[in-house]
């Protein structure tokens, strides 16, 4: 609000802000990466709808649980993730594009599929009349012999604003123009795209991982594309590859992010036994870490592209569990455990192996979350919360974890207005103003434990923690008595 000219005697108001109120952030934006049917290779592209992951990325195919894994989270309550295609990135040849020249009158239109991949083999495209009529044409596109995409009314005239060269790349989500020329558009032909190769032969597990530099050309790949993308992801699968390679490389991702505000959900080898899943977490998955946490068994679903009536395929759980923590994020809070019979993983027809108690008993001292069917009725759900830490007693439960790391999200997002702001009184009250909004707002949620604000956090941004004005550096304290989960419920029952 403006400040009002204050010319004469009266009562003026000027609306001033008291606090820097801190914004909702994402809490459960999921990073995927595994082998795709088409789409770019090796960029995190965002994805907000199952329908948007076809578009971009294709359906469903023999030997990858990715696009099964993304239904998933969609289906589950999903909202935003992003997905990196992986290929073999050392192959030379053998990751290409499948492409077709068309003919038009003397000249000719030489198209390419919009990503490298065989799916571009099934691509077909053919030059028809126009609507406007002659010195133009129209171009229709066709997948596995269907129509796709028309486009009308086009120019090789480069000045001409029909200029094909442009409409076709960028409307078209199948083709791209790699060359045209300059020709009367009479003749009326089309060709099927040829050439294209997944680049997938030789595919390893360092391919999924990624580095933040890959040769040939020195970009990011796997993992590594995520850190690309604008305000971060906060949850990350490698869906169904559970090699000791895969584990500790996405173990090392996300301890290694800074801050440290994703949580990888990994995946259990497929046929595994309750005795093999705990040799496994204690060998190939022994790592100490409150940023990962480990689901079993593997779930079942219905096929899409399966054989015979109602089809049935043995998936990775990674996607799904995702997609219901965001559901529940939304209706309860990160700070709520995401298991429970509010966990109910919806589309799961049944799961690889049935947990009983006694499996448990077993399974739950290592941090291995298990996916059961607990009480009569109650459908196929979550029903553990545990990080794989061994070490520290704070983070044993990833409710908690994923707690800081939201307030460390939120805080990190309000506050970039600080930085080299002058260092003194004013700015250590701005300061504390934000951080007091942020806890007291989740303390009002019924996130954090203490019938007063005063129990339930602290925060300290005065001159007492920040003696030394003139370090450049700046320090805001806070602390914050989180919620753990019920996990044992204990009924003391007797004679009175």
């Amino acid at each position: 609000m403006t400040t009002p000219n204050i010319l004469h005697p009266g009562i003026y108001f000027d609306e001033t802000p008291r606090s820097y109120v801190v914004p909702t952030v994402s809490t459960s934006i999921a990073g995927f990466v595994g082998i795709c049917q088409k789409g770019p290779i090796n960029v995190a592209t965002v994805v907000t709808s199952w329908n948007d992951f076809v578009s971009k990325f294709g359906t469903f195919i023999p030997g990858s649980p990715l696009a099964y894994a993304v239904f998933g989270f969609f289906n589950n309550g999903g909202s935003i993730c992003y997905i990196v295609r992986a290929v073999h990135n050392n192959v030379s040849t053998g990751l290409t594009s499948a492409s077709a020249t068309l003919n038009i009158g003397t000249g000719a239109l030489v198209l390419k599929a919009s990503s490298d991949g065989t799916w571009g083999n099934n691509i077909s495209a053919e030059i028809q009349s126009a609507s406007w009529g002659t010195g133009y044409y129209k171009l229709v596109v066709r997948y596995l012999g269907t129509i796709m995409e028309v486009i009308d009314n086009l120019s090789n005239t480069s000045t001409s604003n029909q200029y094909a060269g442009s409409l076709i790349n960028n409307s078209s989500q199948y083709v791209s123009v790699t060359a045209l020329t300059s020709t009367d558009p009479t003749v009326v032909s089309g060709a099927s795209l040829t050439g294209g190769s997944d680049g997938l032969a030789g595919i390893t597990d360092a391919d999924y991982v990624g580095s933040a530099s890959t040769a040939p050309n020195n970009t990011p790949s796997g993992l590594y594309c995520f850190n690309s993308v604008v305000g971060g992801i906060n949850l990350v699968a490698i869906p169904g590859v559970t090699t000791s390679v895969t584990q500790l490389g996405i173990q090392s991702y996300v301890e290694n992010v800074v801050p440290q505000t994703i949580l990888a959900v990994l995946d259990p080898p497929l046929a595994s036994s309750v005795y093999s899943i705990s040799t496994w977490r204690q060998t190939t998955c022994s790592f100490n870490s409150f940023n990962t946490e480990l689901f079993y068994p593997n779930i079942i679903v219905p096929d899409p592209i399966g054989v015979g009536v109602s089809p049935l395929i043995t998936i990775p759980p990674s996607g799904h569990i995702m997609g219901t923590k965001a559901r529940i994020d939304g209706k309860r809070g990160v700070w709520k455990a995401s298991a429970g019979l509010e966990a109910v993983l919806l589309g799961v027809s049944d799961t690889e192996y049935h947990v009983s108690d006694t499996d448990q008993d077993s399974l739950n001292p290592l941090g291995i979350n298990c996916i059961r069917t607990p009480l009569p009725g109650s459908g196929i759900v979550i029903w553990g919360g545990r990080t794989l830490t061994t070490s520290d007693p704070r983070y044993t439960y990833t409710s908690v974890r994923r707690l800081i790391q939201f307030i460390e999200v939120s805080l990190k997002a309000q506050n970039g207005w600080a930085v080299f702001e002058p260092n003194d009184d004013a700015l250590y009250a701005k300061l504390y103003a934000s951080c007091v909004s942020l806890v007291n707002g989740i303390w009002v949620a019924n996130g954090l434990k203490g019938s007063k604000a005063t129990d339930a956090y602290m925060v300290v941004c005065d001159k007492s923690n920040n003696v030394d004005d003139t370090s450049g550096k700046v320090y805001a304290d806070i602390g914050v008595a989180a919620l753990k989960p019920g996990e044992f419920i204990i009924f003391r029952v007797g004679l009175k």
